[in-house]
């Protein structure tokens, strides 16, 4: 998985009172009618670079960026931000409704995207049933990805659906073979 790193602040750690009172505290809160635009926009940027510093120091996080599943379309990703976003309006309002309502969401969520990646599958396995080169190939390109639970899904239901006429018919052909076996 490739990782990238990020400088990023915790904004919603700032204290706004305590921030507003040290801007007032500051050369900022002081106007000063001599000075020209250029000394300024000069104090404005060392001030408020000083006091954001100090409230909301810089970090480097590192962010490991995962594709998404083949099956993960336009609509896993709006019921996706649908239960975000009514995560968040519960950790902001902390009512039981709210949490119902999210809880909801995410057992929604959870039953629409595994209906998804069932149907999605499904539908690979059978749409090259006819063609077993082109079957083939999809199976060398799901194999492809190391530790994936889809691809062994998709070799489950390959063998499955494939497979299995074809191992009963030569279990019969060897039980009919073992019975009869002694008359030859």
């Amino acid at each position: 998985m490739p990782t990238t790193t990020r400088v990023v602040r915790s904004w919603h750690r700032v204290d706004r009172l305590a921030f507003q009172q040290k801007i007032h505290d500051s050369a900022l809160g002081r106007h000063v009618a001599s000075q020209s635009a250029e000394e300024l926009f000069a104090l404005y940027e060392s001030e408020l670079r000083c006091l954001v510093d100090e409230f909301a120091p810089e970090c480097t996080i590192h962010v490991r960026q995962r594709l998404l599943s083949l099956w993960f379309d336009t609509d896993c990703r709006s019921i996706r931000c649908t239960c975000w976003k009514l995560e968040r309006k519960y950790m902001h309002s902390k009512t039981s409704e709210d949490r119902q309502a999210w809880v909801d969401a995410l057992h929604k969520k959870h039953t629409d995207l595994e209906a998804k990646k069932t149907q999605y599958w499904t539908n690979c396995i059978s749409s090259d049933n006819d063609n077993p080169a082109k079957l083939w190939q999809s199976m060398s390109q799901l194999l492809g990805r190391q530790n994936s639970n889809e691809s062994q899904i998709c070799i489950l239901v390959f063998v499955l659906t494939i497979f299995s006429p074809i191992l009963s018919c030569v279990l019969r052909y060897l039980q009919w073979l073992q019975k009869w076996a002694p008359y030859f």
